[in-house]
């Protein structure tokens, strides 16, 4: 969760501009963060559960990033009411369906990759942290 509130504001600073939406994107990465530490029973599963668990998760947050940093857009609407609400989601959906299938793809076919990548870095260098779920 405190990666997802720090790195919307470092990658703002360093390029992308600092703006009204850089507090949702820090909302939609920590809830994002915060969701999957809460699911991590069933994330870390290796088992086909666990995969079609990740697919899922993935595909769902990279609609719901995508519709938490639309709401930043209220402030650019004339007339914020339903109809522009709908517009803007319609507008957004084909990157928003662009979040979700990347995201479905890396959980899926890089998980496994990256897990070992990071269980054999947390037994080189971080000998004094305790067991966490990352290892099940």
């Amino acid at each position: 969760m405190i990666t997802g509130l720090l790195v919307p504001i470092v990658t703002d600073m360093l390029g992308m501009g600092i703006g009204s939406w850089t507090i949702f994107q820090m909302i939609g990465w920590g809830s994002m963060g915060l969701s999957a530490g809460m699911l991590a029973w069933l994330l870390n599963k290796s088992d086909l559960v666990g995969y079609l668990s990740r697919g899922v998760f993935g595909f769902l947050w990279g609609f719901l990033f995508g519709w938490i940093n639309d709401i930043a857009m209220i402030f650019f609407m004339s007339v914020p009411d339903l109809n522009s609400f709908i517009g803007l989601f319609a507008a957004g959906f084909i990157f928003d369906l662009t979040h979700a299938v990347t995201n479905l793809l890396a959980l899926t076919l890089l998980f496994e990759i990256f897990k070992r990548i990071f269980i054999r870095v947390k037994e080189r260098y971080l000998h004094e942290i305790p067991d966490t779920e990352i290892n099940n």
